[in-house]
């Protein structure tokens, strides 16, 4: 399929000049999907945006979008309303990072205390209650998405430890869209990765578990 072949376009790029180029062309592809949906996410975006500045997350955000969406047309999921929301949820996952000390939310992950860590891990539900407050016309998908996009299929995620298949497949996309770009931006040990080198990571990071 045309979303399978711009992931592994993205993957197989050559330099990170080609990279960014790959990401763009798929990021464009996100773009004319929710271009085709209406004014609701563009108008919902400003209001979080204007209620909750997290510039540092913007672009992962936006990453993590564009793969969950790529990730959602590889699986055959080609509902508008679905990857509408499945766009929505990859861009603002993260809002809730907006809350965390600047010391802390600079800091790769490996690199967090254990009382970092909690206050990493507040995030999730911080999120939730931004958009709550803020975006109450949000779908109860968005809601749900992100509630569960630090979850594991092994039960180690967090907020609710969830495992098997109480993890939605639909959240499982944007967390693995997630890991994916967390790896390969540093913001996992610091190290920046190219895309393969990420999901090649994350390949050895499953196999020690």
């Amino acid at each position: 399929t045309r979303s399978q072949t711009m992931i592994e376009r993205v993957a197989s790029a050559p330099t990170p000049e080609h990279q960014a180029q790959e990401m763009e062309r798929a990021q464009r592809l996100i773009g004319s999907i929710i271009d085709r949906l209406g004014e609701r996410v563009h108008e919902d975006l400003k209001k979080l945006w204007d209620v909750a500045r997290f510039d540092r997350d913007l672009q992962h955000g936006v990453q993590v979008a564009t793969f969950s969406t790529l990730f959602a047309l590889a699986f055959g999921r080609i509902d508008e309303q679905l990857l509408s929301d499945l766009a929505l949820a990859g861009l603002v996952h993260d809002v809730g990072l907006c809350r965390m000390r600047p010391s802390v939310a600079s800091l790769p992950e490996t690199q967090l205390s254990p009382a970092d860590q909690g206050e990493l891990q507040d995030h999730v539900v911080t999120s939730l209650e931004i958009l709550r407050k803020h975006l109450p016309e949000a779908s109860e998908r968005v809601l749900e998405v992100i509630h569960q996009h630090q979850e594991h299929f092994d039960g180690s995620g967090y907020p609710r430890s969830l495992e098997g298949f109480d993890f939605d497949d639909i959240a499982q996309l944007v967390a693995m869209a997630d890991l994916s770009e967390t790896v390969r931006c540093g913001l996992w040990d610091g190290k920046q990765r190219s895309f393969r080198e990420a999901f090649t990571t994350i390949e050895q990071m499953e196999q020690t578990k």
